[in-house]
């Protein structure tokens, strides 16, 4: 059984814009990117959800991420998003992470 791939927003948008604005069948651009068209079609009905994300987000890291999901409270999410980025950015982590008992 194959394992299963993750993609980001930026690939699902491109895929579902060969299908809408290039004139490309389903079937072919399922085939030409290895993806199932049970998951293209999903994608095109989720279109609008995933564009609508993109604009509220950081454009650099919305389309870098696999889910398009946003925080209840826009402002939230915002703040959420730019001190976790921060966060990472200050704090680089190599090697194992574990856990110290106290």
């Amino acid at each position: 059984m194959p394992k299963r791939k993750s993609y980001t927003v930026k690939e699902k948008l491109e895929a579902v814009t060969r299908v809408k604005q290039r004139d490309e069948t389903e079937a072919y651009v399922s085939r030409d990117n290895g993806i199932p068209e049970l998951t293209l079609r999903s994608w095109i009905m989720d279109e609008q959800k995933m564009c609508d994300f993109v604009n509220t987000v950081d454009s650099s890291d919305g389309r870098k991420r696999n889910k398009a999901m946003t925080a209840s409270d826009p402002e939230l999410g915002k703040l959420f998003t730019v001190d976790l980025s921060e966060i990472q950015a200050e704090t680089p982590v190599s090697g194992p992470v574990r856990s110290v008992e106290a």
